[in-house]
């Protein structure tokens, strides 16, 4: 009895069951927030609802976050992530370099445009450039003539002082300490060192800081120690940026300049000036996009963006051939663009309304065959091919917990930038006359370098493709990213950018996706080039659509920040060894 009776409560069970299962069952609702952690996802961001500071440099996002958690703000942050990298990351990471900043005060709804960028000296004497047969060369940009007025500490004083909370010392005494006790050398530093050996070995200044007395690399896990460098850091701490462009460090480098055949004087480091302005607004699907004004590239980035506005890419699918090509071509048309209407402030006013037009954009997407690439002699201007430019710039993006954000780029152009060392300071140079076109009027001379616009003249900005980027939804900040990479940061940070808007990804899945590239070239020469990860299939698919495919390394070091209500999410790009996003504690 006892056995039929759990018989039937058996069945019973089995058919009540299923008797609900054959009712309609009402799902659970979706996370409302695209961003949070998922099982149906690869990669996750870190999470944070206290702010978050991301860099290429694990050390310089600690330094960062700990400001956040000492009650400073995004900006106080920035300035003290940025000097920090001076130190842990020296091949970009400056005070003798420059750069552009995005800042965004929630408080205020204000956006700010920072440019920082190096700017030409009053003298540059393009002879110097001339190498054996007599044409001017840019690879002889190292040296002490290749250095332009860096702008980094007059940028970071300006952020500091018009948008901080903080003080010189409390943002500079993290870098301090971190110069005058030392670093471990990395396997990547001392990668990076051996790479520029022959470079930096060359300057008696750079030699003595980053080779031991015999001449020897620092082996990784050994610690090298930056005194002079401390000493300047210690000196902007307590006297800010005039420490730099009239005190004790502007006199070493007018010393040192004149004993070395530079071009930078004291005068030029005294009249450099900081630009602030509106920043580009470039409308994308249902966001704003916050860009760089001239001679950042950011008008480049919001063309693009304009021409892929045109087509349906979230249909055709993340990775997807039909996707990749639209892209490419796209940007082919952007490149053929910026080869001649780019060039340097302020003598030059880039047609930045014409570029950023949204009809112009639409008329260039008409032109793009879904069904094959473009030759690149149908595609106009085409009257000159971009020059290639440093990949050697380092990003960091911050938020705070009050939702005020940062997205700074900044460079010392080349890696390890001219590799001088001002002797006494620990400052390396940045190698920027070699971004001006000194090749203007000379036989044979293509890309930038015969681009009459961007020829030096005293207090010009060369032309840059940095572009750091915010993005904004129904007027709430929701994107902070940016990346180093020289040309290729234009296509970086717009691939992440579509990966978030257009394929629905995370932070950290927009930043994992491999990525393309595609330059113009009048002569044909430039091939469409795909980081390895990408479908074999897919490559097949664009070498019929007559794409000239090239697996190239990677593209750019995308550190990112999405932003949802009071919760950060932060992505580190791994392209980049080291890379780490970190809240606050």
């Amino acid at each position: 009895m006892k056995r039929m009776t759990l018989f039937l409560a058996l069945v019973g069970c089995s058919l009540t069951a299923c008797a609900a299962a054959q009712q309609p069952v009402t799902p659970e609702p979706a996370p409302t927030n695209r961003q949070i952690i998922r099982y149906d996802t690869i990669h996750h961001p870190a999470v944070s609802d206290r702010g978050m500071v991301v860099s290429q440099n694990d050390i310089a996002s600690r330094i960062g976050a700990d400001i956040l958690a000492q009650g400073g703000n995004a900006v106080d942050a920035s300035i003290a992530t940025g000097l920090a990298l001076a130190v842990t990351l020296p091949r970009a990471g400056n005070i003798g370099g420059s750069g552009f900043m995005l800042i965004h005060m929630a408080e205020t709804k204000e956006t700010i445009a920072l440019d920082y960028y190096s700017a030409a000296p009053a003298v540059v004497d393009r002879e110097v450039y001339r190498d054996e047969s007599g044409k001017i060369n840019r690879s002889n940009r190292y040296g002490y003539a290749g250095a332009a007025i860096p702008g980094t500490v007059a940028g970071f004083q300006r952020a500091l002082e018009n948008y901080g909370t903080m003080s010189w010392r409390e943002v500079a005494q993290p870098a301090i300490d971190l110069a005058r006790d030392g670093i471990v050398v990395s396997d990547d530093l001392h990668y990076a060192l051996a790479a520029k050996r022959r470079v930096l070995s060359q300057d008696s200044g750079s030699r003595s800081v980053y080779f031991k007395p015999d001449g020897t690399l620092y082996a990784p896990g050994e610690t090298i120690q930056f005194p002079d460098l401390a000493a300047t850091l210690e000196a902007i701490a307590d006297e800010g940026a005039d420490a730099f462009y009239r005190g004790s460090i502007a006199a070493l480098m007018d010393e040192a300049m004149s004993e070395s055949g530079g071009f930078l004087k004291r005068t030029d480091l005294e009249g450099y000036a900081v630009y602030e302005d509106e920043p580009i607004r470039c409308p994308y699907r249902e966001y704003v996009v916050a860009l760089m004004v001239p001679p950042s590239s950011g008008v480049y980035v919001c063309q693009l963006l304009n021409i892929l506005e045109n087509h349906d890419v979230g249909d055709m699918g993340a990775g997807s051939a039909d996707y990749f090509h639209v892209f490419a071509e796209a940007l082919k048309r952007v490149f053929a663009d910026r080869s001649v209407f780019t060039g340097g402030r302020p003598q030059f006013a880039m047609p930045v309304a014409l570029l950023t037009d949204k009809a112009y954009a639409d008329d260039l997407a008409a032109s793009i065959d879904l069904q094959k690439a473009t030759p690149f002699s149908e595609i106009l201007p085409g009257a000159l091919a971009p020059e290639e430019e440093s990949r050697d710039t380092t990003h960091y993006s911050i938020v705070d917990r009050f939702g005020n954000a940062v997205s700074n780029t900044y460079t010392l152009g080349s890696s390890f930038g001219s590799g001088v060392t001002i002797p006494g300071t620990g400052v390396l140079l940045n190698d920027h006359i070699g971004n001006f076109a000194l090749s203007v009027g000379e036989p044979g001379a293509t890309g930038f370098q015969a681009n009459p616009n961007n020829r030096p003249e005293p207090g010009k900005r060369a032309v840059s493709t940095i572009s750091p980027m915010l993005v904004f939804k129904d007027d709430k900040l929701v994107l902070v990213t940016g990346s180093p990479g020289g040309t290729r940061i234009i296509s970086a940070v717009a691939q992440v950018l579509v990966s978030i808007v257009d394929f629905d990804m995370n932070v950290a899945e927009a930043t994992m996706a491999p990525r393309i590239h595609q330059l113009w070239s009048a002569d044909e020469a430039d091939s469409l080039q795909m980081e390895r990860g990408h479908s074999m299939d897919t490559v097949r698919l664009l070498q019929r659509k007559g794409h000239d495919v090239e697996i190239s390394p990677t593209f750019g070091s995308v550190q990112s920040i999405y932003v949802d209500g009071d919760t950060s999410y932060g992505a580190a790009d791994p392209r980049r060894p080291g890379a780490l996003a970190v809240a606050p504690d």
